[in-house]
């Protein structure tokens, strides 16, 4: 089942129905709830793989405290989540973002606006695969409305 539909904006491979495939830019995969991944990572060793398990499992950082700040972003998780609003009981599709920068920190965020931005800077950066350095971008906030405040980032 293909759940991500590829596009100019988003990673230029398909992604595909085993449990785990590794490609040159990255690891994609559909877990058993039928949610793709994508991890811009791809572990070679035991040392590795417990740090990217634990930088995406649970993240150190939250975006929304780094607001007008810079991050170095080296490296890119993201999950396709089904979110619940606790007050309408409404039910939206999303993605859970983290973000891993230069020094192995991990930043997670449910942003629509990072996600939007992460499509653009892999359209016109490349995915991190592809990066020599790490990419520096500085968290936003835009107010929408009293109740919804969007976060985005700018290139630093």
């Amino acid at each position: 089942m293909n759940r991500m539909k590829k596009s100019a904006t988003t990673v230029t491979e398909p992604i595909v129905t085993n449990p785990a495939v590794v490609s040159e830019s990255g690891c994609f995969m559909v877990a058993n709830s039928g949610h793709a991944t994508y991890c811009s990572m791809v572990p070679k060793t035991p040392e590795e793989r417990k740090f990217l398990f634990n930088a995406v499992n649970s993240p150190a950082l939250s975006l929304r405290d780094f607001i007008n700040k810079t991050i170095n972003i080296r490296d890119v998780f993201a999950e396709e989540c089904t979110f619940l609003d606790k007050e309408t009981g409404a039910v939206s599709e999303g993605v859970r973002i983290v973000l891993i920068d230069a020094d192995g920190n991990s930043y997670s965020t449910c942003s629509r606006g990072v996600f939007s931005g992460l499509s653009k800077l892999f359209a016109l950066y490349g995915t991190p695969d592809h990066w020599t350095e790490p990419v520096p971008i500085m968290i936003k906030q835009i107010t929408k409305s009293p109740k919804q405040a969007v976060l985005v980032f700018e290139i630093a």
